[in-house]
């Protein structure tokens, strides 16, 4: 069965992709020679290009000696296995099947796949006969064969996976010590690193803002900084004595996508009651996204339901209030935190106590979660201080 709403959607979105293909393109016959697609480019551009190369004073030199010294050094397997190593993986794996063919000719292409490439003279894209070309520069060919003589791959391989499981284990444990991350890598890759390794490649990625840093002997989340670091402190003492949280590797790199939470039943649940109030999928989305970053910061609940009344939920009927309070609870008893070493409230309480069921009782608001029936004139269970009526009871 064919849904019409759906297809036009799509098509509309191969649309915008292949008009900016179109824009970001040469409008000629494909070239394949790296002076000649560099004599495409503006001279401000091959100025940046001869920075990310390493050209010595670029911003002094005319056109014809600037192009002839940026064709020299990236020419050089050295140069271009250091701007390799900083290409996002999506664009790695696109110029992996590039690099490996004379070019690749499609209708369209999604930019994320080769635009960094492109902005840094690796690829060059060209529309002609109403087709797109992506071609890798002969040069660039000829030095990254150079490259995989020497297992290039299996190099970059190994610094992506120390990079990835670091943003992982920062994500989900907000601070970890350089020796446990060293274990951590030790772990899953194949070939081992040390700590002065392991040094040396992540600092490359902090110069990049990939969103963790070093503090003492620990590798911390860069939002440590706006404090200058005192909160770190905090954290390992508050969290002190409690047991981490270590996922199956695959869950693990989930949490390379900063983004990325666990669709919780209790999510689920929080996501159906607002069915009722928003038929937008993608504004409920965005909703349970802010909601899940007020409990992984362990908010008041008067801060839930400061978003929610911001989102323009009216309540339907004066029961309303109370079950979402109860949600919400559940939902923030349920969310892995920085202070239980990645656990769940449930989860910590549960290995301490023992108990295999224990429900949501962790945190509890309001006190009394059997109550139904919520006077005009008693306190709004939001915790505004208000009265029902003059807040969530006002519709």
């Amino acid at each position: 069965m064919k849904h019409p709403d759906i297809e036009d959607f799509i098509d509309a979105i191969v649309t915008v992709i292949r008009e900016q293909n179109i824009e970001d393109a040469v409008k000629m016959e494909p070239v394949h020679s790296l002076t000649d697609i560099l004599a495409l480019r503006k001279i401000t551009h091959l100025r940046k290009i001869a920075r990310i190369f390493q050209v010595k004073y670029y911003s002094k030199k005319d056109r014809k000696t600037l192009t002839g010294d940026l064709v020299a050094s990236m020419r050089q397997p050295e140069l271009l296995a250091e701007v390799l190593d900083i290409l996002p993986d999506q664009e790695w794996i696109f110029f992996l099947k590039a690099v490996h063919e004379s070019g690749i000719t499609v209708e369209y292409l999604s930019p994320e796949d080769y635009i960094a490439q492109q902005n840094i003279g690796l690829i060059q894209s060209f529309f002609h006969q109403d087709q797109l070309h992506l071609v890798v520069p002969d040069e660039i060919k000829a030095a990254f064969k150079v490259l995989e003589q020497n297992d290039y791959s299996e190099d970059r391989n190994y610094k992506m996976l120390m990079s990835n499981l670091c943003i992982a284990a920062i994500n989900l444990y907000g601070v970890i010590s350089q020796y446990d991350f060293l274990d951590l890598f030790n772990r899953y890759s194949k070939r081992q690193a040390t700590l002065d390794e392991l040094f040396n490649n992540l600092i490359v990625r902090v110069q990049q803002d990939v969103g963790f840093c070093f503090w003492d002997d620990y590798i911390v989340h860069d939002s440590f900084e706006d404090d200058d670091f005192e909160l770190v402190n905090d954290l390992i003492n508050d969290r002190a004595g409690k047991p981490k949280y270590e996922p199956a590797f695959d869950e693990l790199l989930q949490y390379v996508d900063w983004n990325y939470y666990e669709q919780t039943p209790q999510i689920r649940a929080l996501d159906n009651f607002f069915s009722k109030y928003m038929d937008n999928q993608a504004q409920r989305l965005m909703l349970m996204d802010e909601i899940h970053d007020l409990a992984a910061s362990e908010a008041r609940l008067q801060e839930y339901f400061d978003l929610i009344d911001s989102v323009g939920v009216e309540f339907k009927g004066e029961a309303e209030p109370m079950k979402l309070a109860n949600l919400l609870v559940d939902v923030q008893n349920n969310t892995r935190l920085w202070r239980n070493h990645g656990h769940t409230p449930n989860e910590l309480y549960r290995k301490e106590t023992g108990l295999k069921n224990a429900g949501a009782e962790i945190i509890q608001f309001p006190a009394n979660r059997t109550a139904t029936k919520i006077g005009r004139n008693d306190p709004c269970p939001c915790g505004s201080g208000k009265k029902y009526k003059n807040c969530c009871g006002k519709s």
